[in-house]
């Protein structure tokens, strides 16, 4: 039961970032400070995408993702303009994703590792 509970949530955050798929901004993104990474000062707060879809940074490098009434918490970890995120199940990292990601403004964008897109507003 436990294996497909995980599996349900890789599967549903999965969804949800290719759903937040977009044209490329290349030329527009601002992608760090000039020390060459982004500071995760920019990143600590909510970001939302469609009113349904949250991701909220701690400063103590947690966080967590919702979509609708479904909440997961997550660490993460900034190095070189990726995101690696660890996401926790029964107080446990079970898996691992990275993200190349970028902010602009109120602008949070989030890069698969198969390319597809996630714009990002700050709430």
């Amino acid at each position: 039961m436990k294996k497909l509970i995980v599996v349900l949530l890789v599967l549903i955050f999965g969804v949800t970032l290719i759903a937040g798929c977009g044209g490329d901004k290349s030329g527009s993104d601002k992608s760090g400070d000039s020390k060459g990474g982004t500071e995760n000062a920019t990143l600590i707060g909510e970001w939302e995408y469609l009113s349904l879809y949250i991701f909220s940074f701690n400063e103590d490098g947690t966080g967590y993702s919702s979509v609708g009434d479904m909440k997961n918490e997550f660490v993460y970890e900034e190095k070189d303009g990726k995101l690696d995120i660890g996401w926790v199940f029964s107080g446990e990292v079970y898996t691992h994703e990275e993200y190349k990601y970028s902010i602009k403004g109120q602008e949070l964008t989030l890069e698969e590792p198969d390319g597809s897109i996630s714009v990002y507003t700050k709430k």
